[in-house]
């Protein structure tokens, strides 16, 4: 005979009180500030907010270990379609069954939080549409689609995401100075003959906290990546079997660690749109501002005051310009940036087709 209901709900607090018996952690505590919890925590590569284990449980929150210091338990979250949460860190994964339409909306009540850090554990969707062979178009979510939006509106550099990207990252500015704020994370999908995945972690940022400041994105940049060496991608790379969305217009940062005076960025893969493939850089082959060219492509990646393997000052790099053996060095002062940018127009017979970039980038103290 099986355990009843009530049963297994008893046995479940013992195991979890046993749990911080054990570790020395503390039960909820009604006199604590804020139970110094709800700091973030991660046990075992599951990530999730300090709180008392009750409220973990009343919250229908899932126990995955102690936090340090008599904090609590470690209680993860997981949202879905329809949600609504003001959790300070937590997973919005896709339904089980197909649902054309998945809204998650996140509550941000602490006006200390400035940004939302979105993770892509998991993000599969629909391939974005380039139009027909005789008539093709800049390539378009026009399946299925993921967009964001703020109460307070504004521009994050892209339209909609969709194709593959898994293990990408994006930030959200959020303005709570006011009161409450909003973000609505959607999910359009066209249909559920190829199921739609996503497995996202969403990281409400205070960037006056020590333990979020290594996390935060300066202002403007819609990635960030705080090691002083690593990798990057445009989305929907997918291994060089993808191609990158039209109308994009963001910012990669990499914080300016202690004492690096620049950064190299050495191209893995690097397939862009170019105006002249013999010169796919500069102004003469990116972006050439040319009014009687309709067809003139506008996509390339900006590198500020770039210098190339061949000792040549660029900022502007299209086409193959950055494949293979070529690098190019940026020792400019302030923040480490690239800026990339597409326009909404394709043609891969005459500037090539437009797949996207992997490139590895390494700061430096020397040669500057």
């Amino acid at each position: 005979m099986g355990i009843p209901t009530n049963d297994k709900w008893i046995i479940g607090v013992l195991l979890m009180l046993s749990a911080l018996y054990v570790s020395g952690a503390q039960p909820e505590d009604p006199e604590c500030d804020y139970c110094n919890q709800h700091r973030r925590c991660e046990v075992g590569g599951n990530r999730g907010v300090c709180m008392g284990s009750t409220a973990c449980w009343s919250q229908n929150g899932i126990y995955v270990g102690d936090c340090p210091f008599g904090y609590g338990v470690c209680c993860m979250f997981e949202y879905s379609c329809g949600g609504v949460t003001s959790m300070e860190q937590f997973y919005f994964t896709n339904p089980r069954s197909y649902n054309p339409y998945c809204n998650l909306q996140v509550q941000i009540n602490n006006p200390r939080v400035t940004q939302l850090r979105l993770d892509f554990k998991r993000f599969s969707l629909a391939q974005p549409d380039g139009g027909t062979v005789s008539s093709p178009t800049a390539y378009f979510c026009n399946q299925d689609r993921f967009t964001v939006s703020t109460s307070s509106g504004g521009s994050y550099g892209f339209q909609a995401l969709c194709g593959e990207n898994t293990g990408q990252h994006i930030y959200v500015p959020v303005d709570a100075s006011m009161g409450t704020a909003t973000v609505n994370l959607n999910f359009m999908l066209s249909n559920g003959m190829n199921p739609a995945q996503w497995d996202i972690i969403v990281t409400q940022l205070d960037c006056t906290s020590s333990d979020s400041a290594g996390l935060c994105a300066p202002a403007g940049c819609l990635q960030y990546y705080p090691s002083p060496s690593g990798s990057f991608e445009s989305f929907n790379f997918n291994n060089g079997a993808g191609h990158y969305l039209g109308l994009l217009n963001y910012n990669i940062c990499f914080k300016r660690n202690n004492g690096v005076c620049g950064i190299q960025y050495m191209g893995d893969s690097f397939t862009l749109a170019t105006d002249a493939m013999s010169q796919p850089y500069g102004d003469s082959g990116c972006d050439v501002q040319d009014p009687s060219d309709t067809m003139a492509s506008r996509d390339y990646l900006f590198i500020p005051a770039g210098r190339t393997t061949s000792n040549m000052q660029e900022s502007k790099f299209c086409g193959n310009s950055l494949a293979s053996s070529n690098y190019v060095t940026s020792s400019t002062p302030g923040q480490f940036y690239v800026t990339f940018k597409s326009d909404d127009k394709r043609d891969p017979i005459i500037t090539g087709e437009e797949i996207g970039f992997h490139i590895r980038y390494q700061e430096s103290g020397f040669g500057c």
